[in-house]
């Protein structure tokens, strides 16, 4: 289900643009639209590390998609498959919680609206969803190691929302500076342009 949510926010962000392709078919008209491919990584705070991207098109308007995994969910130590329920009731049952949790975010997701600021510059801002989990600590008893394990049902689809902008520095250079508001991230992404992507502007 959350997969096709995903698909369909997707499709109904890229479809614009494909139809101005399909309706074109023309190199050169296509050659109008701007494509900036960035990828980086939302440094800030440090304890979650988001890796990801930000894809831009754009004339004077355009679409935008961002997307982020968390490295910390990647690394999250779970003994058992996350989906296990009885074995988490198990733990619960048998009170072994030790009351220690970590948060972690899965993924971000948002397509947003491009608007110019200078033929070369765009100015994105979107809407889009988070996926946050909760995993705790537990300790069995006569084991002195503790593990974590997701506990299902305090996971969240959270909205959230990003702004950024693409700004040329040096020759095909392209920095990419965005907000994620949640989590709270400042993303730092790089790309280099196609050599043709500025001839009609230039």
């Amino acid at each position: 289900m959350k997969k096709n949510i995903l698909l369909g926010l997707f499709i109904l962000f890229t479809a614009p643009v494909f139809a101005q392709y399909a309706n074109t078919g023309n190199k050169t008209h296509m050659q109008k639209f701007i494509a900036y491919n960035c990828f980086g990584m939302g440094a800030i705070p440090s304890e979650q590390l988001m890796v990801g991207g930000n894809h831009v098109f754009f004339k004077k308007v355009g679409f935008a998609i961002s997307y982020r995994f968390g490295i910390k969910d990647f690394m999250e130590p779970v003994r058992g498959k996350a989906g296990d329920q009885p074995f988490l009731d198990s733990i619960r049952a048998n009170n072994l919680f030790t009351g220690e949790q970590s948060i972690s975010y899965a993924y971000f997701v948002a397509p947003s609206l491009v608007i110019t600021l200078t033929p070369k510059i765009p100015l994105y801002i979107g809407m889009g969803i988070t996926k946050k989990k909760v995993y705790k600590e537990y300790q069995e008893k006569f084991d002195p190691t503790k593990y974590w394990i997701e506990e299902k049902q305090d996971a969240r689809l959270l909205p959230t929302f990003t702004i950024g902008t693409c700004i040329p520095i040096y020759g095909r250079f392209v920095l990419n500076l965005s907000y994620d508001n949640e989590p709270r991230t400042i993303f730092v992404g790089f790309t280099i342009r196609s050599w043709d992507s500025y001839d009609e502007i230039n």
